[in-house]
């Protein structure tokens, strides 16, 4: 139903802008804007502290939220979930960015499905050869996605979140990534995991809408 709504209501001249809520919206935002775009050129920047790759039986939780990208990417074990994304996109089509917090599942999963994950600490200690990388992702999608967790920064930023980063990136960290970005021509994009209910939430906010300018400037 929800995949139905982002659908319905875009224009084809729009930006579909989808704002959660837990990180499981981008789901439903993802799955969307895979309709309108061949999967081959579509590129998925995710921005965030958590993978959310696991499948139940590597999930300590059995929480959706922790496993809802792996719809995306390869069969999901509840085949009316998995039915919602009948065309997987390559796991070389997405770069994440985000000092992800990993177990060895998840460390290994990413080793073994050569999946790019650029952490705060190599992006400071060589920012041209990280902005190279990225710059080369933009160039070879016709379309790309950002799903943006706002946990990706620091909890001393952000703290209005459902799992608040003990190490995350900065703002001049995030915002020059999303400068070059929004200059592709074709995004969409989702934000997720602002709670308005916690503490420091107008903080939390104030960042969130410094993110979504930048994205749609």
């Amino acid at each position: 139903e929800f995949i139905r709504i982002i659908s319905d209501s875009q224009h084809n001249d729009e930006t579909q802008v989808v704002i959660g809520g837990d990180h499981s919206v981008a789901l439903a935002s993802i799955i969307a804007q895979l309709e309108k775009t061949d999967k081959e050129k579509f590129g998925l920047i995710w921005i965030d502290s958590h993978i959310d790759l696991l499948d139940s039986f590597h999930s300590a939780t059995k929480n959706f939220i922790g496993m809802f990208a792996r719809v995306l990417f390869y069969d999901f074990e509840n085949n009316d979930i998995n039915l919602l994304c009948p065309n997987k996109i390559p796991v070389t089509n997405v770069l994440y960015f985000g000092n992800l917090e990993l177990n060895e599942i998840e460390e290994q999963f990413l080793k073994d499905n050569q999946i790019t994950n650029i952490t705060r600490k190599e992006l400071l200690k060589n920012k041209t050869s990280v902005f190279n990388k990225l710059n080369n992702f933009l160039l070879h999608f016709d379309h790309i996605h950002v799903s943006f967790d706002i946990d990706v920064f620091d909890q001393s930023l952000v703290q209005a979140t459902g799992t608040p980063s003990l190490s995350g990136f900065f703002a001049e960290d995030i915002f020059p990534i999303l400068d070059r970005v929004c200059r592709h021509p074709h995004i969409s994009l989702d934000l997720v995991e602002v709670n308005p209910q916690k503490s420091g939430a107008s903080e939390t906010i104030a960042l969130a809408k410094k993110v979504l300018l930048s994205l749609l400037k």
